[in-house]
């Protein structure tokens, strides 16, 4: 059997995808329960119900509708169970870094080095079989890139010692887009739309001192807009664990809301729908506006190739913290400070830089991805 975990709302759609247009035989774990790890990385880490109810009841749905096989995984014992039997496990790394591996073989989905801290630091414990392993990263560039450096590692962990784990280069993700059929995900209005993404990012990605600048400036943004005509599509990220973060930090993202409200003409905040509401919109948004640093803009606005306005984004350039996407993205111009830049740049040459960074980043061959997979389960490499 080969599984693939489902536990954290924001790859829903993403997983949903995956799961649906292998060629392979995959069950999805859909995976609502809480434990803590069994590994003792961090007695705080493990397991968590990331999925609220109605998350975890519209993913069964779509299962059954799209016949994608599935298990509700609502404890560690059944968990465990079924790890057992699986000869091929496919994760974005939340129950590999919290349980370790547990599957006959494991394809972590790292991606952009997710996790990858942490499973250094289990690949060199006593009795780990690093064999048992395999780390997937989109492209090559997260290992070799030179402004990669530690990204992702603790302080104290070696790179070098990277080069003892097994690592894959493709993606899937990229080539979500070519699998919708846009004929039907139309922009019926012929609307100018723009994407917002209401959420500031933590103090050491951040591009603002405080909440106040970053309320300040995000209003004045949706103004803009609606002066130029725009539709306004507002995102907030309101998973479990964002509505728990915000109550901590007192976010404005729900604390201050209420104040955006007449300068927004949709709200889009959660995780329904397959495809996704969110990639439906991506289809036939003209331009994406990060009120501040988001994987936003490196994962779906890159594969998407949409213009992107990110104000302060040149405070990012000596920030060792941000993800090398987004700096080759501010390199080769493809974010803007304002709307007045972005209506001023030629759109042809943007494509053609769009495709280039996308290309560098992203590899997009899914068939080669679907190989490895099948590889992996009859026991090669």
């Amino acid at each position: 059997m080969i599984t693939l975990t489902l536990d954290q709302p924001r790859d829903i759609s993403y997983l949903l995808s995956l799961a649906k247009e292998c060629p392979h035989d995959i069950t999805l774990l859909i995976c609502r329960f809480s434990k803590s790890s069994t590994i003792k990385y961090n007695k705080k880490k493990g397991m968590r119900k990331f999925l609220n109810k109605q998350d975890f009841q519209n993913t069964i749905n779509v299962c059954k509708l799209h016949n994608i096989k599935y298990i509700t995984i609502k404890s560690y014992l059944i968990y465990r169970w079924v790890m057992r039997k699986s000869v091929l496990h496919l994760t974005r790394g939340s129950d590999f870094v919290s349980f370790g591996p547990l599957a006959n073989h494991t394809l972590i989905l790292s991606g952009n080095r997710a996790y990858l801290n942490r499973i250094l630091e289990i690949s060199l414990r006593k009795g780990i079989d690093i064999k048992r392993f395999t780390i997937q990263l989109n492209s090559k560039e997260w290992l070799t890139n030179k402004n990669i450096q530690n990204f992702s590692l603790d302080n104290a962990q070696n790179p070098l010692d990277l080069n003892r784990l097994q690592f894959s280069f493709f993606d899937f993700q990229s080539t979500i887009p070519e699998n919708f059929n846009k004929t039907k995900i139309i922009n019926e209005n012929n609307e100018k739309i723009v994407l917002c993404s209401y959420r500031q990012a933590e103090p050491d990605f951040s591009v603002f001192k405080n909440s106040n600048d970053f309320f300040s400036t995000f209003k004045g943004n949706l103004e803009n807009f609606k002066k130029e005509k725009f539709k306004v599509i507002i995102r907030r990220r309101l998973s479990v664990h964002d509505i728990e973060t915000y109550k901590v930090t007192k976010s404005p993202e729900i604390s201050r809301f209420e104040e955006l409200k007449n300068l927004y003409d949709e709200e889009q905040s959660f995780n329904d729908g397959f495809p996704s509401t969110l990639f439906k919109t991506l289809t036939k948004t003209d331009l994406i506006f990060a009120g501040d640093v988001t994987g936003l803009i490196s994962t779906e606005g890159l594969i998407f190739k949409i213009p992107i306005i990110l104000p302060n984004f040149k405070n990012l350039k000596n920030n060792e913290k941000v993800n090398a996407v987004l700096k080759d993205m501010i390199e080769n111009n493809l974010i803007f400070n304002d709307l007045r830049d972005y209506y001023n740049t030629d759109k042809l040459k943007l494509s053609k830089r769009f495709d280039k960074v996308k290309q560098k980043w992203y590899n997009g061959n899914s068939n080669e991805f679907f190989k490895k997979i099948s590889n992996l389960s009859k026991g090669k490499q």
